[in-house]
């Protein structure tokens, strides 16, 4: 259960970001673990491999702030 596997989860949300392209974390593996987080959003960067943060900061800056 989720509060087991993760009991300070309920106090806040959680944003993960998975890159369609990433092969290191997918982003089937970045779902299911959004699946066992209480109030998880995940987005998904279409288009973007493993490492986003540099090879295209400014989209992932742009989804971060908004």
């Amino acid at each position: 259960p989720r509060s087991t596997l993760f009991p300070y989860t309920t106090l806040f949300r959680s944003t993960l970001i998975a890159a369609e392209l990433d092969q290191v974390s997918t982003p089937a593996a970045m779902s299911a673990l959004a699946g066992r987080l209480p109030q998880a959003r995940l987005h998904v960067l279409a288009g973007a491999a493993h490492m986003t943060p540099f090879t295209d900061p400014a989209r992932l800056g742009a989804l971060i702030t908004s």
